[in-house]
């Protein structure tokens, strides 16, 4: 009778073991997907502000002429809510010292 009680308890722990193992299996997939799917969304957003400022250096350069390099890291390192705000300034902005005053 031990004998089958044992038998039953190393199925039963066997078992238990095999479904932590799928948990963990299960979670690594569904972590690499987020990562992937997060990661997608990061390098689209960063290639939109990317855009946006290139837009923004033409612009400038158009407008005022040769953009100097401390303007183009500037812009390299913006967020989209400071190329937004300088794309609106550059309109009215009578210099390009302008364009980046803080307002």
């Amino acid at each position: 009778m031990a004998w089958v009680r044992e038998r039953a308890l190393s199925k039963e722990r066997t078992e238990k073991r095999a479904e932590r193992e799928e948990g963990k299996i299960e979670g690594k997939i569904e972590g690499k997907i987020e990562g992937k799917i997060e990661g997608k969304i990061e390098g689209k957003i960063e290639g939109k502000i990317e855009g946006a400022a290139l837009v923004l250096e033409r612009l400038l350069a158009k407008r005022f002429g040769a953009v100097p390099d401390d303007i183009r890291i500037r812009l390299g390192k913006a967020t989209t809510e400071q190329v937004e705000r300088w794309s609106d300034a550059i309109l009215d902005a009578p210099s390009l010292a302008a364009v980046f005053a803080d307002h």
